[in-house]
């Protein structure tokens, strides 16, 4: 199971994001957010639905996750740092973050970030 945070930065800098449960690898979430979530309209969708158990190509697929009988909402953080540690202390292996509508993508553990559509071209 790879945990995995997916989100966008906005006009102010800060960073909203949704915790995805599983399915989080770049293996397999590069083809999807490059080619289902390029734009800001199907992004801010996902983002409303709050904490999935995995992103899918279609939004309609996603299931949100719950706790108890409330569904888990976005957060929204002031600095990117706020977001790792978030990630950090939820066990997310991989961050993606929408800016100015490119991908990226972040290996928490070593902290290194690179263009997501580089890394889809290179797993494709």
């Amino acid at each position: 199971m790879t945990r995995a945070l997916v989100g966008q930065l906005n006009d102010d800098g800060s960073i909203t994001e949704v915790y995805c449960e599983s399915g989080g690898d770049p293996e397999r979430m590069a083809a999807i957010l490059e080619e289902s979530y390029v734009g800001s309209e199907q992004l801010t969708e996902l983002l409303k639905l709050g904490d999935v158990s995995r992103v899918e190509t279609r939004l309609e697929d996603c299931w949100p996750l719950s706790s108890g009988s409330s569904h888990m909402p976005c957060e929204t953080h002031s600095t990117l740092e706020y977001l790792l540690m978030e990630a950090h202390s939820s066990d997310c292996e991989w961050v993606y973050i929408n800016m100015f509508g490119f991908w990226t993508v972040m290996n928490t553990e070593e902290r290194s970030a690179q263009l997501l559509e580089d890394l889809y071209v290179e797993l494709s």
